[in-house]
């Protein structure tokens, strides 16, 4: 990690401890932290070299915001959720309901001001993964209870999803998406956006190589990217984790490869005669406790028992009984490591009930 990659997120994590004296979460903090961000990134967006129209409405952009000062940044904060609130399409999901959970002014000043003096566009996803995570973590820690609060890192989610190798027209799910990273990572995948895209390089200011590489470049890998129809779906029992999942979509640039929904995973089936669900469910590790943890996965094994056949089912846990309380042996397994967390990918391929052994 970067010195000043390290210095970024030190300044996110830093304003913390005061947000948390003044009786805001770290759930509420990512929240608002995801508002804000989108709002600079739309910012960004909007002016060269993007030039985007982001279908934010004049009068309540981030650059109508960013400069003021007490209650006039609180006022113009509130009306610009409640505005964008209002809007149709992705705004509207996104901002619907959104509301300022920074009530000292003083401290949202310096959040503002701190996200103000980056750019978040050219700014490597990794850093806004590692930033999101860490509060997603912190959060987790904190509350100790909730599907959708649990840390895994990207890397880690990243190998799992590029198993399935997603493409459009292919169905996928996650009935635990908590903040989003399955489904984000596999419309990333099936759209074949290059990772760097959006990034900046210290080699873009050598003046051995001329700008118009790095332009042309950027556009190579944008002709490359697959433009079709996406079903790739992600749901979550905690409404407030589809929120962040919706708002971490946006700031990816695929919200309209996705559809996101509040939902039980215990509950979840589909008709659909091919299909690929991919989950990262609590492991009871810390976050729920081992009971819980085995509660859920009975009554999701029992739902994936009643799934289509030709479903490719792939849960990531690092319960040792997992497949006992899940209900059935995985066909194939593969050992991953969650931090000092050894996990295992547990792999169903076939998904046609079995016929039992002879007894001899």
């Amino acid at each position: 990690m970067s010195e000043q990659t390290s210095a970024i997120i030190s300044k996110v994590w830093g304003m913390c401890n005061p947000l948390r004296d003044d009786g805001v979460s770290y759930g509420d903090y990512l929240e608002q932290l995801t508002y804000l961000i989108f709002l600079k990134m739309s910012d960004e967006y909007s002016g060269p070299p993007y030039k985007r129209d982001t279908g934010i409405p004049a009068g309540f952009t981030w650059s109508d915001m960013c400069t003021l000062k007490g209650a006039e940044l609180e006022d113009k904060y509130k009306k610009i959720l409640e505005k964008l609130g209002e809007q149709s399409g992705i705004l509207g999901k996104i901002f619907k309901g959104a509301t300022n959970k920074i009530s000292n002014a003083a401290i949202l000043y310096r959040v503002v001001q701190m996200i103000d003096n980056e750019k978040w566009v050219a700014m490597s996803s990794d850093v806004k993964g590692e930033i999101y995570e860490g509060l997603l973590q912190k959060n987790a820690e904190d509350i100790k209870s909730g599907a959708g609060q649990y840390f895994t890192p990207r890397p880690l989610i990243k190998a799992m999803v590029e198993c399935l190798r997603p493409e459009p027209m292919k169905t996928i799910a996650d009935p635990c998406c908590g903040s989003g990273t399955i489904p984000i990572e596999a419309a990333l995948i099936a759209k074949n956006r290059a990772p760097g895209l959006e990034r900046s390089f210290a080699a873009q200011k050598w003046k051995t190589m001329p700008g118009t590489l790095w332009l042309d470049a950027a556009e190579e890998a944008m002709d490359k990217e697959f433009h079709g129809t996406y079903d790739i779906w992600g749901g979550d029992i905690d409404p407030a984790a589809v929120e962040l999942a919706k708002h971490n979509a946006a700031l990816a640039g695929v919200e309209d490869c996705i559809r996101f929904e509040v939902a039980d995973a215990g509950q979840f089936h589909r008709d659909s005669e091919y299909g690929q669900l991919v989950t990262n469910p609590p492991y009871g590790e810390r976050l729920l406790e081992k009971k819980e943890a085995e509660a859920l996965y009975r009554v999701f094994g029992a739902a994936m028992a009643k799934m289509p056949p030709k479903w490719r089912i792939l849960v990531l846990s690092s319960h040792t009984e997992f497949e006992r309380t899940f209900g059935r042996t995985a066909d194939k397994k593969r050992k991953l490591y969650n931090g000092m967390i050894k996990c295992e990918l547990h792999m169903y391929f076939k998904n046609a009930p079995r016929k039992p052994r002879p007894q001899v």
